[in-house]
């Protein structure tokens, strides 16, 4: 019966260098720095779908009403919120709000604003995006 468990070998010391917390930290460091590159990752995105909002502009293929509220859902998805009025840009708020206002006029005064009001907005949209 001794025969039976002589090759049963007992379990050694657990690992006491540093490489075992490393593993630990490595998938949490890895998870947090995926986190910041999805958050910053959706502006080149939006940019590049105002860029494209913008050729249509000039090829008159778009309601220039609905391309005041394709800013807005770009900006938004871009910035990661619902509402534009609460994003912080710390020192340039103000010109921020000012944007942010002059947006919502256009999209809700009465009659379609112009293409000239129109290619201003976007070049300030995608101003906004690339800081």
């Amino acid at each position: 019966m001794d025969n039976q468990w002589a090759d049963i070998i007992a379990p050694g010391a657990p690992p006491t260098d540093t490489t075992h917390l490393f593993w630990w930290l490595a998938p949490i460091l890895l998870a947090i720095l995926l986190g910041v590159y999805y958050r910053h990752r959706p502006r080149p995105a939006m940019r590049r779908r105002l860029r494209h909002l913008r050729r249509t502009l000039g090829d008159n293929e778009v309601d220039r009403r609905y391309l005041t509220f394709s800013i807005a859902s770009c900006l938004r998805q871009a910035c990661a919120t619902t509402r534009l009025d609460q994003v912080d840009f710390g020192s340039q708020q103000a010109q921020w709000c000012d944007f942010v206002e002059q947006l919502q006029q256009l999209q809700y005064r009465p009659g379609t604003p112009s293409q000239i009001e129109l290619d201003k907005l976007l070049e300030q949209a995608i101003a906004w995006l690339s800081r």
